[in-house]
Order: C-alpha cells, then structure tokens, then sequence
C-alpha cells in the first residue's frame, strides 16, 4: 500500500520538479523497511528521555561557571548554534550549511531567550564561553507525549570537550525542566554524526522516531525546485 501511494504521489512531486522527499515514522525496522525498500534513507534521530527527579549530579568541571542566558546573552548563543551547524558540513554528515542559513541561525533564538517558558544556560571558564543548552516547550504529536520539553541546542566548544561539560549543562537543563513540570526531555540529531549517534544515546535519549530522505537525480526534471 506504500508503494502505491508514494508513487501515486511522487509522481505529482517529481512532475512540479520536487526532488527532495521527506518522511517521518516511528523508529523501528517494521516502520522503516518499507520506506528503504523505496530509496529514502534515514537523516535524522529523535529520541525521548524520561525527566526525573534530581539524583545523583555529574561531577563539576575545574574552573567552570555556569549562567542562566537571557535576552542579552543572543551574540553567544547565536555564535555557538550556528557554529554548531556549522560542523555539520563535515564528515560524515556532509550537510550544506549556508552562509544566510547560518547568519539567521544567529538570531533564531531571540525570542526563547525572553520567553518564561524556554530556559538556557551558558558554561564559561575564564570569562570564556565554552558551551550552552536551550529548552523550549515540545509540541505534542504521535511520539512526543505531553509536558514534554525539546532539547533545541546543545552545543561544547571542540577544545573543551571529554571533560563534561555537557553532562553538567545537561544535569542543569533537566533539573530546571522538573521543576517547571516537564517530565520528558526530546531532542533531533543527525544520524550520520558520528559525535551525535554515540553521545545523544548515551546520555539517557532513546530513539521513538527517524526523519528519512530521499534526493532524487536532477536529471529526471533539471535542477530541483522545492521540497
């Protein structure tokens, strides 16, 4: 029955020159294979994580600070997420990161800095900032229950990592989370990064649903048009 429809469909998407195809399922073989079986392979991870009460925290960081970021602290948190993307032109991800793309990046967060319901933390040492995290509220779909908060940024300066710093900024985050009433934690990230598919899993984020893609050639129409 997918089969049918997708080419039912494609065959519309291809003919208005949209070559760049996208699905959202459950994670899962039983969800995914049929979409493989049509040439869509996965691009991105979401994964959930039960928010609890506090426990045991992660050790501190020698020499580490770390702040509630407001609407001032923008020039920071910009920098650091659109760096962020930034590497994800690397490999293995080999995503294409815009110039523009980045630039609104750096200004994309201007007003979760100044809502109540968004929260950020900025970690500096030596009066440098070497890290933050950025909460916001999730919105509820298939997989996403409510009071559900989503891990928007995250982000640890390359120098500075393998010391921590995330677990701590993490520790902050989901404490912060509990007690405004959130009680799961969701968050996006690249398959293809080899940073990301290790450290996301392993900090508590279990997979419930992937992001598949399918690009199909520009030969079949010339250069393509929109997704």
């Amino acid at each position: 029955m997918l089969r049918a429809l997708y080419a039912r469909v494609a065959q519309r998407l291809v003919a208005d020159r949209r070559l760049v195809h996208y699905v959202d399922v459950p994670a899962g073989d039983a969800a995914t294979t049929p979409w493989s079986d049509l040439g869509f392979g996965r691009e991105l991870v979401q994964g959930l994580m039960a928010v609890k009460a506090r426990g045991r925290q992660p050790r501190g960081v020698d020499g580490m600070v770390i702040r509630r970021a407001g609407p001032g602290d923008l020039p920071q948190v910009g920098r650091m997420a659109a760096e962020s993307a930034r590497r994800q032109r690397g490999t293995a991800t080999f995503q294409p990161q815009p110039e523009a793309a980045l630039a609104a990046l750096r200004v994309r967060y201007a007003g979760a800095l100044g809502d109540p319901r968004c929260a950020a933390w900025i970690a500096s040492r030596r009066g440098e900032e070497i890290g933050m995290v950025l909460l916001a509220p999730a919105e509820p779909d298939p997989v996403v229950p409510a009071s559900c908060v989503e891990l928007l940024e995250t982000y640890v300066e390359p120098a500075s990592r393998g010391e921590g710093i995330s677990r701590v900024l993490l520790a902050t985050a989901v404490a912060w989370a509990y007690d405004n009433g959130h009680r799961y934690m969701s968050a996006r990230w690249p398959s293809a990064s080899p940073l990301a598919a290790g450290h996301f899993p392993a900090i508590g984020f279990r997979p419930v649903a992937y992001r598949l893609s399918r690009v199909l050639d520009s030969r079949l129409t010339g250069q393509a048009g929109t997704f």
